[in-house]
């Protein structure tokens, strides 16, 4: 979390330093404040800076402590931009910083500390139009509310609001030529917190009907070569090195985030490039203990993280990075009642390479959701009572190598090799790795699909070799690892998971899809796995239930020559290629526990499974014209009680 934390340090920089010692502080803004830098020249530039900054309501005191601070922004809006535009040259050695702060504070020590934005708008963009190319680019935009560090205790409450607002952070290079050694990031960042010590009572971090969209593109008629674009949005975050003392809270309410990096060369290729689009909602990482109730919420929300590479003959060692995560705590021990909602909500995470009529080698894809996930940071962590829901939402991730819609009549043939490539895919849904559970913990998932998918396709028959490629598609929905479940005094506490499946687009499906061309295929694994109401556990002293209604668990590996065998087809060849090293592997599962001992509760039911629904594990491998070594196993298994692994 640390790395969306650093915006801190931005806003502190940018703050004069109060001259309060102990005393009460109220600091109120409504304004507008646009800050403005525009070059536009002929020819080439050289060593060319532009800042553009607005802050507002800014504390950095660090002389002594202080009593009660009270930051109160709206309506305001923040205007950054930095343009610069040569109509016939380039640019070299060129760096612009876009920064809006509101509501900034570091001291010591405080009292009670209360940050609000409402009615607010904050946009920082930077951008570069050269006719050229440019060379040595860096592009920073950011975007910063209710931000604060304290170096040692919040002595009471910390309470950060975000209503009706958005935040805009983008970077934009487009150039006649080519793009060589560009850093973009565009980063928003709301509701953060950092602690150095405690926080004495209760915290309270709202965002309601908020919008973050950070975005990054370079646009290149020629080539992209070495380059890094960072997009990140996050809400909600706290992080304290001792104890949080009393409550918890994280509502996210209406939020939208969107994170996307495009890298896009007309008549051109890409190289040496990195692209990672990542959002956060709603995370604690607490070094002790929660004395009291934890709660986290997202609700009627959505989070996009997206990353697009689209070049003409080849796409070589630019991984890409999608990443979506809400409700997310870290902790050595809760008192209280903890509480992970994500409800009416929706996580979609992408990556894109498109090729005119190329390769692609060396570009690693990783899209990754996660919902509701409890983490312990000790080994004897102990939870009294938890729950984790997730209604109504959706997750999809996905990795494709595909043609481009641009530049290619022939799109279906524009793949001409993959190799050296890990395409992964996943969704998590309730996710709980902790010690031991005193009372009772509920894993509940009901009206909600995950989709994870990774394909190669698009490949041109003619050519069309894929070496070297692991894809791995992965759905997990309650999932908890726990050493011990204890037995309460006053009757058995209780391990529940559910799922219901039921419902149109509910349940889950992982799909791995690769077509090739008489070229062949040479080392490549399929994995698609689907698994629900999983729980390891160490001693279980206590009764439990496993249950799944309506099932809807599809695990499918597919290989598939790309053209035709067929006499007289345009598309057909007298070879279809070989396939060599092939391992294709599909598994659901459902109510699988793992436990090293089981509780014999006089006159209760120790453990309940129940599963009903449908399981289907394919592989499938077609029209090739020789195979060795090929190895395919498809595997359904639901209720299934067993010891761990020695």
């Amino acid at each position: 979390m640390k790395k969306f934390l650093t915006t801190t340090a931005i806003a502190s920089a940018l703050a004069f330093p109060a001259a309060a010692d102990d005393t009460d502080i109220d600091q109120t803004i409504s304004a507008l404040q646009t800050a403005l830098n525009s070059i536009l020249i002929n020819f080439d530039g050289t060593g060319v800076s532009q800042a553009a900054t607005n802050a507002a309501n800014l504390i950095n005191y660090t002389t002594d402590d202080l009593d009660d601070v009270n930051q109160t922004a709206g309506p305001i809006a923040q205007i950054g931009i930095n343009s610069l535009i040569s109509t016939e040259g380039g640019f070299d050695d060129v760096e612009q910083t876009g920064v809006n702060v509101v509501n900034s504070f570091q001291a010591p020590e405080v009292e009670d500390l209360n940050q609000s934005l409402v009615l607010g708008l904050q946009t920082a963009t930077n951008s570069i139009e050269a006719a050229t190319g440019t060379n040595m680019s860096v592009q920073n935009a950011t975007n910063a509310a209710n931000v604060a560090t304290v170096d040692v205790d919040i002595e009471n409450d910390l309470t950060q609001t975000v209503l009706f607002a958005a935040q805009s952070a983008s970077n934009a290079i487009d150039t006649g030529g080519d793009i060589t050694d560009a850093t973009q990031a565009a980063t928003n960042v709301a509701n953060s917190a950092t602690v150095g010590d405690d926080v004495s009572d209760d915290v309270a971090q709202t965002a309601l009907l908020f919008g973050q969209t950070a975005t990054n593109e370079l646009d290149a008629t020629f080539n992209i070569n070495v380059f890094d674009q960072d997009a990140i949005n996050a809400v909600n975050l706290l992080e304290t090195v001792d104890d949080a003392s009393d409550f918890v809270d994280q509502i996210a309410g209406g939020v939208t985030q969107t994170a996307s990096n495009d890298a896009f060369a007309f008549f051109g290729n890409i190289s040496a490039g990195a692209q990672d689009a990542v959002n956060v909602a709603n995370s604690v990482t607490i070094g002790d203990d929660i004395s009291d109730d934890l709660t986290q919420l997202f609700d009627s929300g959505s989070q996009a993280a997206t990353n697009v590479a689209d070049a003409v003959f080849s796409i070589s060692d630019t991984p890409q990075t999608a990443t979506n995560a809400a409700n997310l705590a870290s902790f050595s021990e809760v008192g209280g009642f903890i509480s992970q909602t994500f409800v009416d909500s929706t996580q979609t995470a992408t990556n894109d390479l498109l090729l005119v009529i190329g390769t692609a080698t060396g570009s690693n894809q990783a899209a990754t959701n996660v919902a509701n996930s409890l983490t312990g940071l000790a080994d004897d962590v102990i939870v009294d009572e938890a729950e984790q829901i997730v209604e109504d939402a959706t997750q999809v991730a996905s990795n494709t190598v595909a043609g481009s819609p641009i530049g290619n009549p022939n799109q279906n043939i524009s793949v001409t090799g993959v190799s050296g490539m890990t395409q992964t895919a996943t969704n998590a849904a309730n996710i709980a790795d902790i010690g031991t559970i005193e009372d009772e913990l509920l894993q509940s998932i009901s009206g909600t699909g995950q989709l994870a998918t990774n394909v190669v396709e698009d490949v041109d028959p003619a050519s069309g070799g894929i070496s070297d490629l692991t894809q791995a598609a992965t759905n997990v929905a309650n999932s908890v690892e726990v050493d011990e479940v204890e037995e309460d005094l006053f009757g058995p506490d209780e391990l529940i998971q559910t799922a219901d499946m039921s419902g149109p687009l509910n349940g889950q499906a992982a799909l791995n899809f690769v077509e090739f061309g008489i070229d062949g295929v040479t080392d490549v694994s399929q994995t698609a796995t689907n698994a629900v109401n999983l729980a390891t556990i160490g001693e279980m002293n206590s009764t439990m239930s496993q249950t799944v209604t309506g099932g809807a668990q599809l695990a499918l590996n597919l290989v598939n020559y790309a053209g035709s065998t067929a006499p007289g087809d345009p598309l057909g060849f007298d070879s279809a290629g070989t396939v060599t090293n092939l391992t294709q592997t599909a598994v659901n599962a459902g109510n699988l526990l793992t436990v090293g001992s089981l509780a014999d509760i006089v006159g209760a039911q120790e453990v309940t499974q129940t599963f009903s629904g449908l399981q289907v594990a394919g592989n499938g491998l077609y029209d090739a014209d020789t195979i060795n070594s090929v190895t395919q196993a498809a595997t359904n298994v639901a209720n299934s009680i067993s010891n761990p692994t020695p």
